[in-house]
């Protein structure tokens, strides 16, 4: 069963992205499809919207560390 993810559940699966996103070494697109998005460019807004960057940028900080 494929979810469609809206505004109202945000919060957990903007969560989820970002955990998947600094915890895994899953492509970007990757992760959108797991979470549920049909579309990467929806993720990639909702994403930036959660966050305030974008996931690839989260990622790339997380590995200078």
């Amino acid at each position: 069963m494929l979810l469609i993810m809206t505004l109202g559940s945000i919060d957990n699966t903007g969560y989820r992205a970002k955990f998947l996103v600094l915890n895994t070494d899953k492509r970007i697109y990757e992760i959108a499809t797991e979470v549920g998005f049909l579309k990467r460019d929806t993720f990639y807004k909702r994403f930036n919207e959660y966050t305030g960057k974008s996931a690839s940028g989260i990622r790339s900080e997380s590995e200078l560390k």
